[in-house]
C-alpha cells in the first residue's frame, strides 16, 4: 500500500535521485532572521482561497496557522509543481505534463511526442499544447543533460529538475513583463503553480552537503551555463542553490495506482515553506497528476499551527530524527519527539518485552534510572532478590562470583522494565534490537531481488517465521515494534499475491489493530484507506469462495443441506463484514483524499453507490 505521494519520507527518494552521493555533515546554522514580511504569502493565500495565515517568528520561522476552525479533510493548500520531471526510467511511460500513464493513450492513438528532441511524451495533444511554452525553452537543452550528468557523476534527473526551475523562472518573468503592458492570461484550470519567490525563499543549507557532491554540482553548473541560451542565463551560484533546494525539498511521486514509486519528482515550494514538520502531524499531503494537495487529518481550531510529516510515522524516535537530520537538515523538537520516552508511544516502536512481567518494555538508564526502576519493582511487589552473597564473595552483573578484595569491575549499563522495574544488561536489549533488524533487512532484501519478486510463497514463509520468532510466539519484541509492523505489511502483500485470503485477513486486521490502539498513524490518511480497502477486498474474496463452494441442490446434495446452509450463512456474514469495511474506507477516503478522487470512486462502485 503505497500512497500516491509518499507521506512519510516523501523527500527521501527524490533526494536520492538528486544525488546518490549527497551526505550529511556538520552544518553551520545561520543566525535566525529577526523579521520576515509575510504579506506576499498572505496575498497568495487570499488569491487562492486558502483557509490559512502565514506567520513568522525567529524561533519557528515561517509557519502556517488555521485562519478559521477547520473540519477533518479540509484542503489547506493545493499546489501544482513549480518543477516537475518524469523519472528517467519512466520517460516513455507517463505523460510529461499530467503524469498519467500512457498505456491507455497509446491504445487509443492519443499519445504524442516532441518531434524535435524526442524526449517529451504526452497523453494527448491538449497536454502537449498546455506544456508547449515550457518545453519550447527546454527542448534543445534536455538531450545535452545526460552527457553533463555522466561527466560529473550526478543523477540526470537532478539536472532536469534544475532546468525545469530555470524555465519556470523565465516563464514567470516573461509573464510579468507582458502583464505590465496590460496583457491578460488564461491560467490552466486547477491549482496554481507555486510562485517562484517561494522557491527563492526555501533554505539552501549548502554547508550541510558533502563536499564531494558540492564539487560535482559546481562542475556541472559550469557545464550547464555553457548550454543555456540568453533568456535562461543563470549564475553558477544560483544553479548550485537550486540543486541544494531540490535535494532537500523535492517530492517523489508514485503512479495513480500507488504501485510504482518514484514515477516523477517535483518541487512544491509553497507547502515546503508554509508547513513545518511534526512526527505528530495534523495535516497530510497526497499527490496526483503533478499536484500536491494538503488536507487536515483531524479537526483544527483557528490559530492552531498546521503540521505535516516528512518521514514514516511508524518508526523509532532515533530513526526519525536521523532521517530528518540527513534529508531536511533539522533537529526535530515536535510534540511527539519532546515527550519523555517513558511516557511516549515511541518506547514501544523499538520496544523489547520484559522477560519478567511480559507487558512492559526495557528502557535504558538514560530514560529510566535504576532508582526509578527499584521503586517500580517495589510497587509491583517484584523486587526479586538475587542469590544471597557469602561473606567472601560478591556477584558481578554477569552473575559470576569474585573473591572479596578483588578490584571492582566497571558497572555494566542496564535497561529496566517500565512496568515492573526488572533489569537486564543494556547490551542484551541492543543486541535483540539489532538482531531483529538485521534479520528483517536480510529477508526484505531477498524479497526485492529481481529473481525473487514473484516468489511470494518463500517470502511469506520467511516473514511468517520471523514474526513467530520475534513476535507472536517468541514474544521478544513489543507488538507495536516498528520491525514487526514492517514485517506484517510485507507479509500482507505476499499473502495477497498468493491468494491466501484467510492469512491476509488475519495480518491485515492485526495491522489495523496496532494502528488504532497506538494512534501513531492519524485516522484520516491514505494509509488507512488502503488498509481498510485491502481488508474489505479480502473479505469479499472469502465470501465469494464460500458462496461458490455451497451445494446448489439435487437429490445427492440434499443430505448436505445443513452443511450448505452453514456455508451460505458464513458467506453472507463475510459479505456483510466486507461492506462494513468498504463503508469505513469510503468515509476515511472522502476525508483523506476528497470526493473526486479515483480511489473514492472505486469504493463507491464496490458499494454500488
Amino acid at each position: 500500500m503505497v500512497a500516491e505521494t509518499k507521506q512519510n519520507g516523501s523527500t527521501g527518494a527524490a533526494a536520492a535521485a538528486a544525488s546518490a552521493s549527497a551526505k550529511k555533515k556538520k552544518s553551520r546554522k545561520p543566525a535566525p532572521a529577526a523579521f520576515v514580511d509575510t504579506s506576499k504569502y498572505d496575498n497568495f493565500c487570499k488569491d487562492n482561497n486558502l483557509p490559512i495565515t502565514v506567520q513568522f517568528n525567529p524561533k519557528k520561522g515561517r509557519h502556517a496557522v488555521a485562519a478559521q476552525d477547520l473540519e477533518v479533510g479540509t484542503i489547506v493548500c493545493n499546489e501544482r509543481a513549480t518543477s516537475l520531471v518524469i523519472s528517467t526510467p519512466g520517460t516513455s511511460d507517463y505523460c510529461h505534463h499530467c503524469v498519467q500513464p500512457l498505456k491507455k493513450a497509446a491504445l487509443l492513438g492519443h499519445q504524442v511526442s516532441c518531434g524535435k528532441c524526442g524526449k517529451a511524451t504526452y497523453c494527448s495533444a491538449q497536454c502537449q499544447k498546455t506544456d508547449a511554452p515550457r518545453h519550447a525553452f527546454e527542448c534543445p537543452i534536455v538531450p545535452k543533460l545526460a552527457e553533463i550528468a555522466g561527466k560529473h557523476e550526478l543523477n540526470v534527473d537532478l539536472l532536469r529538475l534544475i532546468l525545469s526551475l530555470i524555465t519556470r523562472r523565465a516563464l514567470e518573468q516573461k509573464r510579468e513583463r507582458l502583464a505590465a503592458k496590460g496583457a491578460e492570461f488564461k491560467d490552466e484550470p486547477g491549482p496554481p503553480v507555486g510562485p517562484f519567490f517561494c522557491v527563492e525563499d526555501l533554505p539552501v543549507h549548502r554547508d550541510a552537503f558533502d563536499k564531494t557532491w558540492l564539487k560535482a554540482v559546481t562542475g556541472a553548473a559550469k557545464s550547464f551555463q555553457e548550454i543555456l541560451p540568453a533568456e535562461l542565463a543563470t549564475s553558477e551560484d544560483d544553479i548550485i542553490d537550486y540543486a541544494c533546494r531540490i535535494n532537500s525539498n523535492a517530492h517523489s511521486l508514485s503512479d495513480e495506482e500507488g504501485v510504482t514509486s518514484d514515477t516523477a519528482f517535483g518541487l512544491f515550494p509553497v507547502g515546503s515553506l508554509f508547513f513545518r514538520h511534526s512526527c505528530a502531524p495534523n495535516c497530510h499531503f497526497v499527490g496526483g497528476y503533478g499536484i500536491l494537495t494538503y488536507r487536515t487529518s483531524r479537526p483544527i481550531k483557528a490559530g492552531e499551527e498546521l503540521f505535516v510529516s516528512h518521514v514514516e510515522l511508524f518508526q523509532s524516535r532515533d530513526i526519525r530524527k536521523g532521517e530528518l537530520k540527513v534529508t531536511k537538515h533539522i533537529t526535530c523538537h515536535c510534540s511527539r519527539c519532546d515527550v519523555p520516552m517513558r511516557k511516549s508511544v515511541d518506547r514501544f516502536l523499538d520496544g523489547v518485552l520484559c522477560r519478567d512481567c511480559g507487558t512492559g518494555v526495557y528502557l535504558s538508564e538514560k530514560y529510566l534510572s535504576a532508582e526509578e526502576a527499584e521503586k517500580l519493582a517495589e510497587a509491583k511487589g517484584s523486587n526479586k532478590k538475587g542469590k544471597k552473597k557469602s561473606a567472601t564473595a560478591a556477584v558481578t552483573e554477569e552473575g559470576e562470583a569474585k573473591e572479596e578484595g578483588a578490584e571492582d569491575a566497571a558497572p555494566v549499563p542496564k535497561a529496566h522494565c517500565d512496568v515492573c522495574g526488572h533489569g537486564i544488561p543494556q547490551r542484551e536489549v541492543d543486541g535483540l534490537r539489532q538482531t531483529s533488524l538485521e534479520q528483517f533487512r536480510e529477508i526484505f532484501r531477498f524479497s526485492i531481488q529481481p529473481n525473487q519478486r514473484n516468489n511470494y510463497a518463500q517470502v511469506a514463509n520467511m516473514f511468517s517465521r520471523f514474526l513467530l520468532m520475534f513476535g507472536r510466539g517468541g514474544k521478544i519484541l513489543h507488538p507495536w515494534n516498528a520491525v514487526l509492523h514492517n514485517a506484517r505489511l510485507t507479509l500482507l502483500t505476499a499473502l495477497t499475491q498468493l491468494g491466501d485470503n484467510a492469512g491476509a485477513l488475519g495480518v491485515g486486521k492485526e495491522t489495523l489493530d496496532v494502528w488504532e490502539k497506538s494512534k501513531v498513524v492519524p485516522g484520516a490518511r491514505q494509509e488507512y484507506v488502503d488498509l481498510l480497502l485491502a481488508i474489505a477486498d479480502t473479505l469479499e474474496k472469502l465470501a465469494k469462495a464460500k458462496a461458490g463452494s455451497a451445494p446448489e441442490g439435487g437429490a445427492a446434495q440434499k443430505k448436505k443441506v445443513g452443511s450448505a446452509a452453514a456455508t451460505e450463512a458464513l458467506a453472507r456474514s463475510l459479505s456483510r463484514e466486507a461492506k462494513e469495511y468498504y463503508r469505513r474506507a469510503l468515509e476515511v477516503g472522502k476525508q483523506a483524499l476528497g470526493e473526486d478522487h479515483k480511489k473514492v470512486a472505486e469504493i463507491k462502485k464496490k458499494l454500488k453507490i
